[in-house]
């Protein structure tokens, strides 16, 4: 015989369902009517239940029930009895209240839910209603109160004009009238707050409308926290009251009488779009904080001097920090549910008269300090135009308007709103009260694009690469990252874990330099723009060279260099051509592993001869050789095999017709318009003589002299500029010394594009001023003297032992490098 199930068991559910209560302001008892919800409730078991065992196996039968609401909004069988009995196990429920579907759950259903203690189904619905969907207000009552209110008003009017009330005495009887009896229409969920700044067109300068005849504003939704003004203070600043035209603004705008102007701007009009998106109960705040006239550039006002809205300006009358103040007293007074929802600035016409790059500056410093004071890093700021008839008859404002526009795309939350056409009065400074209207809906039309202007961070940086490392830097290069305004580069040593920042930079690429020689680092680099950060780059690495390659460790690369040591980790190159006297062979001379020239090998090769140098080799890479081909006009570096030097290095000796030079294409030094020459050399010189110089192969007039001796006194160094036309450019004027016999000095010369300023062994040797005017047509660069025309002149006769030239004026923590690398290297003071 089969087995039976065992018997069923059930449990009771109950539940009550309204959509919202409503109640008259006539009703003496004051008891809330209630709203019910209709609609059905559906329950589906997530087990089957056992209804019968015959046969060989047992039946199994899902049940889904569907119960009904009734007309008070409780759960009902299909009996239309309170309440429904369910088998033992778990359900699923779905509703469905005509247009409102809630999300489905389950509920456990066991014996122990009886009549007397049923499961309560309202207890057990995770019921979240959407704003406004759910919860609605009964617009009886709402048309019933606003009349009340009406007829109130009339009343207090009526009261006020016969001389028994006065206005401040009236607008605080209204305020408490309006607060009793509309209490129960609007429960008090917190304030959404927007704050507005700017000049006349913020504020409202609009006269022409009647406020009677204006669209209405529910005084219940909408509140205004007023400014002091110091001149004419209104009532009502520095209290939460019902916002009506005009708005309490930090400026009172008068008639001749004194009283208030009755005056419209875009608040109001801004509050009837935004006030019918409010969840239930919460209301809007306006903190009308405009001043007629006012912007970044300073003005007066009655008894305030120097208005303005600059930031970090505590100068004056400064109407950004009152404006400020202003907002978190009404975020205190409004309570704990306040929320700063957004900032509106209708500005630009007092700064016509201001450079637009000084205004974006200001603006944007405007929108960062309001979002980080008030904390609400998200603000949306929305502009609002100037009188479109007004921006295009003032070029000024033309300009003002541009920023405006460009905002939107260098701040996050921002947007811009233009103002209507043919909407204006005072010959298109201010907007007519329909200008007004249309401009405050535009704004609100912005909130919604600024909410969508959300940060776009950049792109991931990528193909970051390490160029060939010094002893102290390491160049880096990567591809432009799309959207990225700026790139943060950062490094670490390959054994720490601690990465630390190096800079922030606009370009794509950059030498890190302050490294520590024959370390492994790594390197990373992050792309930014106003939206954020984004991820690190890969990482690549580089191993710093043994100290000694000076060019490698700077930021800006050399133009030329020439010596007797490798000061380039990438150049693989020789030293110099040297020829032998004996037989006319030459050698290029190559640098030992250490980068100094391989003597040893040139001594080899040169037995007991005399030998010579031919070329100095660029020993950037770039090949700006510099050559002698007369055999007595080359420096010496070997006589009779042993090796010329001085504290041990090898260093050329010259004569008086010694000289290297080359022709060039490109831009000179001088046209470059700045540039800075490192030199050591050795010995006395011959006055008026060069010891670099740039001049024409084809005439004899122009020459650029960043380093030569001065004409009268050979001691001192010196420097000249001569134009195409032979006219003085920059006098030769001196009064350091620095050449001497058997001396050795480093000099360097920086030209800034109007001073040279001269530097002997590392100490400042003077500044000489100059003005540059005329043309100089240069292609020559000569060491030793001036090769101009073809012919050769003003020889220095100095040694030649190094010579370093770069196409700017170096930074100070270049220019040490470079002074400190010649002076360990070979010794100078």
């Amino acid at each position: 015989m089969p087995e039976l199930p065992a018997a069923l068991t059930y449990g009771y559910v109950v539940g009550r369902y309204l959509l919202a209560i409503g109640d008259t302001t006539r009703d003496d008892d004051r008891l809330p009517d209630p709203i019910a919800a209709s609609g059905t409730v559906r329950f589906r078991p997530t087990v089957a239940a056992i209804r019968s065992a015959g046969g060989l196996s047992p039946v199994v039968v899902p049940q889904l029930v569907t119960a009904t609401l009734d007309d008070e909004g409780w759960l009902t069988d299909t009996a239309g009895s309170r309440g429904v009995w369910l088998v033992a196990g778990s359900y699923d429920v779905s509703f469905q209240f005509g247009a409102v579907a809630l999300a489905p759950f389950r509920i456990f259903v066991t014996p122990d839910h009886t009549e007397r203690a049923p499961l309560d189904l309202g207890a057990e619905t995770p019921f979240v209603p959407a704003p406004g969907e759910v919860f609605v207000v009964n617009e009886a009552v709402r048309a019933e109160t606003l009349a009340a209110r009406d007829e109130t008003l009339e009343i207090l009017e009526s009261i006020r004009d016969a001389g028994g009330i006065t206005g401040a005495e009236l607008e605080r009887s209204v305020t408490d009238l309006v607060n009793e009896l509309t209490a129960d229409l609007y429960p008090d969920a917190g304030y959404d707050v927007v704050v507005i700044l700017g000049q006349s067109n913020a504020q409202g300068a609009a006269v022409d409308f009647t406020r009677a005849l204006e669209p209405d504003v529910d005084p219940r939704r909408v509140y205004q926290y007023g400014a002091t003004a110091k001149d004419n203070p209104r009532p009502g600043a520095g209290q939460i009251m019902p916002a009506s035209d005009p708005l309490i603004h930090r400026w009172t705008q008068t008639n001749t009488d004194g009283s208030a102007k009755l005056t419209k701007g875009p608040g109001l009009p801004f509050a009837r779009k935004y006030a019918p998106t409010l969840d239930r109960g919460r209301r809007l705040l306006l903190v009308p904080a405009a001043y007629s006239g006012t912007g970044f550039n300073k003005t007066n006002h009655g008894s305030e001097m120097s208005t303005h809205w600059r930031p970090n300006d505590l100068t004056g009358v400064n109407l950004y920090e009152s404006a400020i103040a202003q907002t978190k007293a009404a975020l205190l007074a409004a309570g704990p549910g306040a929320r700063l929802v957004a900032a509106i600035w209708v500005q630009g016409e007092t700064d016509e008269v201001t450079a637009p790059a000084a205004y974006r500056d200001y603006l944007l410093a405007l929108i960062d300090g309001l979002r980080t004071r008030l904390s609400a890093p998200q603000l949306p700021f929305l502009i609002g135009g100037m009188v479109p008839e007004g921006v295009a008859a003032v070029p000024g404002r033309a300009l003002i308007d541009g920023v405006h526009r460009e905002i939107p795309s260098l701040r996050p939350y921002t947007s811009f709103s233009a103002g209507p056409s043919g909407k204006f009065i005072d010959s298109g400074l201010h907007y007519s009260a329909a200008g007004q209207e249309d401009l405050g809906a535009a704004l609100f039309a912005g909130l919604s694009a600024a909410r969508a202007n959300v940060p776009n961070p950049p792109a991931q940086v990528t193909t970051l690469t390490a160029g060939a490392p010094g002893s102290a830097a390491v160049p880096l290069s990567w591809s432009a990252a799309a959207r990225a305004t700026s790139y943060f580069v950062e490094r670490k040593a390959t054994s720490a874990s601690t990465w630390m920042p190096v800079a922030e930079t606009t370009s794509t690429s950059i030498t890190v330099v302050g490294l520590t020689p024959q370390t492994a680092y790594d390197f990373r680099v992050k792309s930014s723009n106003t939206g954020g950060t984004a991820a690190p780059s890969s990482t690549v690495s580089a191993t710093t060279l043994a100290s000694g390659f000076v060019l490698s460790d700077l930021a800006t690369p050399a133009t030329r260099a020439y010596g007797t040591r490798r000061m380039h980790a990438a150049y693989s190159g020789p030293a110099l051509r040297v020829v032998r006297l004996s037989d006319s062979t030459r050698m290029d001379v190559p640098f030992d592993e250490r980068g100094d020239l391989d003597t040893a090998t040139m001594l080899a090769w040169a037995g007991s001869a005399t030998v010579s140098v031919e070329t100095f080799y660029d020993l950037t890479g770039n090949g700006l050789h510099l050559t002698q081909s007369t055999p007595t006009n080359m420096a010496r570096l070997a006589l009779n095999g042993t090796l010329d030097t001085i504290g041990g290095k090898p260093a050329p000796v010259g004569n008086a017709n010694t000289f290297y030079s080359g022709t060039f294409t490109g831009p000179s030094l001088y046209a470059r318009g700045s540039s800075t020459v490192c030199a050591v050399s050795y010995g006395a010189a011959t006055a008026n003589g060069r010891l670099v110089s740039e001049t024409s192969s084809s005439a004899v007039a122009q020459q650029y002299v960043p380093i030569m001796a001065n004409a009268t006194n050979s001691a001192l160094v010196s420097q000249r500029i001569t134009d195409d036309t032979a006219a003085s450019v920059a006098p030769d004027t001196a009064t350091a010394a620095a050449f001497a016999t058997s001396t050795l000095v480093q000099i360097t010369s920086t030209d800034t594009g109007s001073a040279f300023v001269k530097r002997v062994n590392g100490a400042d040797a003077g500044t000489v001023t100059y003005t540059r005017s005329g043309a100089l047509t240069l292609n020559t660069f000569t060491w030793g003297g001036l090769f101009r025309n073809g012919t050769f002149g003003a020889p220095i006769a100095t040694r030649p032992i190094e010579l370093v030239a770069f196409p700017s004026a170096l930074s100070s923590a270049d220019r040490a490098v470079v002074e400190a690398s010649q002076k360990a290297y070979f010794g100078t003071p």
